[in-house]
């Protein structure tokens, strides 16, 4: 009984003195109406070189010199799955730190170009599977073009049913393609 009462005491303190967490980050208030944020999330862009405003999950995130990056488990780039923390003034999220973390919807694919849109962007079908590109989709030409034919590698993200490609390489050219005509 005496550790019942102990333990609803320490519940009933901590309460008092304001330890509050929202659902998607957690908040520290300070003294100039900002506060210390944390959250999940796939980045959707980043710009020319890291510093500048980033989307992460929709969310516009300042990137400066003193931001820290962890890239333990992969390069912070677009696709990469990231903790955020930062500090919200006003309407400008500010990162301090954003940390790579391994992301369970993240996968990479290998197979043969089957249909294309008439651009780039829109969705392609790849070994029979749909996959959806971006105008933020890198695309690596080095080793062949982009066509109905070839071989390619997919790093990407599923979001439910949807898998959204991050990086595309091009492995081997078409099959037309002169290098590969006998």
């Amino acid at each position: 009984m005496k550790t019942i009462a102990i333990l609803f005491s320490i519940c009933f303190i901590s309460g008092l003195c304001g330890l509050v967490y929202a659902s998607d980050a957690e908040r520290y208030f300070d003294n100039q109406n900002a506060y210390r944020a944390k959250f999940y999330g796939t980045v959707e862009r980043i710009p020319q070189g890291i510093y500048g405003t980033w989307i992460v999950n929709g969310k516009e995130i300042f990137v400066n010199k003193d931001t820290l990056l962890k890239e333990e488990h992969g390069k912070a780039d677009i696709g990469a799955y990231v903790e955020v923390k930062g500090i919200y003034s006003g309407k400008t999220f500010t990162a301090y730190k954003i940390e790579v973390k391994r992301d369970k919807n993240r996968a990479r694919l290998y197979g043969i170009i089957e249909s294309l849109p008439s651009g780039i962007v829109g969705v392609w079908v790849v070994n029979g599977k749909e996959i959806l590109i971006t105008k933020d989709t890198y695309i690596d030409e080095e080793h062949g073009k982009v066509a109905i034919g070839a071989y390619i590698e997919i790093k990407g993200s599923y979001s439910g049913k949807v898998f959204t490609a991050g990086k595309i390489y091009v492995k081997r050219a078409t099959k037309f393609d002169s290098e590969y005509r006998k």
